[in-house]
């Protein structure tokens, strides 16, 4: 009669245990996210009271008529040390708590940092792969494919970094994280959803769809499943970038994890003449979606300025991008044309766009005195046949260029609107160890002075980076590039 009552009540035991399961962000080696309230939820039997424990922390909840239940934790502080978060004794091991961040976009997110596909590696993402060890610092990527509806389970496995560990991981991801965990000392959790050729729409969640009245067009798109090309609409043309199928097939399962922001980059597949503005827009609707569904108001967001591919038309997305970063407090543009490569889509060094990422994240939300901005041209003017240029967020401007030249990529437009390419003019120059005149790469002066030959006329325009090689080769003291702009097109507030 015992045994039958001791097996009677470990039937009842493990039944109870799976009627009870945690959403799928919760897994063994989990990081969440330090100083705020942590949503934890998960799904049991209808009617069924769940008891989550976690650091000293208790709470509970009643599982609604869908089978769902959630509970919020308390703010937690930072700890690497690993522990239980159990749910009615279902337990996930090994849960540390400190900065979790997505990282999200198209290939270049993909991107890996070790690989066997000789286009797609990181430069040196082997050599250091094998040497790097940080248990406090861990990695989800996101593997689902698009889906029609929101998918709430997307397979999540949390994974040290460690050697064995590096394949499939981003190297954007992996820089970014590893410059925040050693320069912040607190564990660092990056969750990585990104797919290659794909298009800003497929990413918007339909939260920020419905904030943004104007794109109405693309948050009722009637999306589907039986895709067929006469479907194609402008930068949309397959099934995987139909709006929203991505973020319901990768991000929606994720979501409301308590995150800090988001990094991004995107914008190659959106590089359609006459779609700058929609996609500022788009942008704008990314962010309010994100912020809505993980419920972040303040969510931290910073994206890559495409770097030189030689298409022209990537000056339109690059003008929306930085219009973007003007338009929205909680974002930030990092400039990346001295590292590009103007014939590989995918530039090979990944450290450096991380990095500098990373530096927005260490002023704007770790509070770190840092310079993160690249310059801007603030404003310019004409003096007689030459053009001053001045610029915000630099103390003082250096430039190297090939052979000691004195073109670094800035255009002259005279009157009759053709454009000539332009030469420093205020560069210093210095005796080298010979005695020899030479440009040491700073200015003499007040901002940066061009004079262009057989210019026409007065000057009625400048530009930057809008002619081959692409190269910015332009720096501020904390050696970030300056942007392409162009002063016919753009308006400088």
């Amino acid at each position: 009669m015992k045994k039958v009552l001791f097996l009677a009540v470990v039937m009842t035991l493990n039944m109870a245990l799976a009627d009870v399961r945690f959403g799928a962000p919760f897994a063994d080696g989990a990081v969440l996210q330090r100083g705020r309230n942590v949503p934890v939820w998960g799904e049991a039997t209808p009617g069924e009271r769940v008891t989550v424990t976690f650091a000293g922390q208790t709470a509970s909840a009643v599982a609604d008529t869908t089978g769902r239940w959630r509970v919020d934790l308390l703010p937690l502080a930072a700890c690497a040390r690993g522990r239980d978060l159990a749910a009615n004794g279902v337990v996930v091991h090994d849960v540390v708590v400190g900065e979790v961040w997505l990282a999200s976009g198209q290939s270049n997110m993909v991107f890996p940092l070790v690989g066997d596909n000789p286009r797609l590696f990181d430069r040196v993402g082997h050599q250091v792969s094998q040497k790097t060890f940080r248990d406090d610092l861990r990695f989800v990527t996101i593997t689902e494919k698009w889906s029609v509806t929101p998918r709430r389970d997307p397979k999540v496995a949390w994974k040290k970094c460690r050697p064995e560990n590096m394949a499939g991981v981003s190297a954007i991801a992996f820089w970014y994280g590893l410059d925040l965990r050693d320069t912040l000392g607190v564990p660092v959790g990056v969750i990585t959803a990104a797919e290659g050729a794909t298009v800003i729409e497929a990413w918007i969640p339909p939260e920020g769809y419905s904030k943004h009245p104007s794109l109405d067009h693309w948050g009722k798109w009637p999306v589907t499943a039986d895709w067929k090309d006469e479907m194609k609409e402008g930068a949309i043309c397959g099934a995987n970038q139909q709006p929203s199928v991505l973020w319901n097939g990768k991000l929606a399962g994720l979501a409301p994890y308590a995150v800090k922001g988001l990094i991004w980059y995107q914008g190659e597949h959106n590089a359609r003449p006459g779609w700058a503005l929609q996609y500022v827009e788009k942008m704008h609707a990314l962010v309010d979606g994100f912020s809505s569904a993980f419920e972040t108001p303040q969510l931290s967001f910073y994206y890559v300025l495409l770097a030189p591919f030689g298409w022209m038309d990537y000056a339109e997305v690059q003008r929306a991008q930085k219009r973007f970063a003007r338009e929205e407090p909680r974002a930030a543009l990092t400039v990346i044309h001295d590292v590009g490569q103007v014939d590989e889509i995918h530039p090979h060094e990944k450290r450096t766009p991380a990095e500098r990422l990373a530096l927005h994240a260490l002023r704007r939300d770790y509070g770190f005195a840092l310079q993160d901005n690249s310059p801007s041209l603030r404003d310019w003017r004409v003096e007689g046949m030459r053009v001053r240029l001045f610029f915000d967020d630099a103390k003082w401007l250096y430039v190297y260029t090939p052979n000691n030249s004195k073109e670094a990529g800035f255009e002259l437009q005279g009157v009759d609107g053709q454009w000539r390419k332009a030469r420093l003019a205020n560069l210093r120059t210095v005796k080298d160890w010979r005695g020899n005149d030479r440009q040491n790469g700073d200015f003499e002066g007040e901002g940066i002075l061009l004079e262009a030959k057989d210019l026409a006329g007065t000057p009625k325009g400048v530009r930057y980076l809008h002619a081959k090689p692409y190269y910015g080769c332009v720096k501020n003291e904390a050696d970030l590039p300056l942007a392409p702009f162009d002063t016919t097109l753009e308006d400088l507030k």
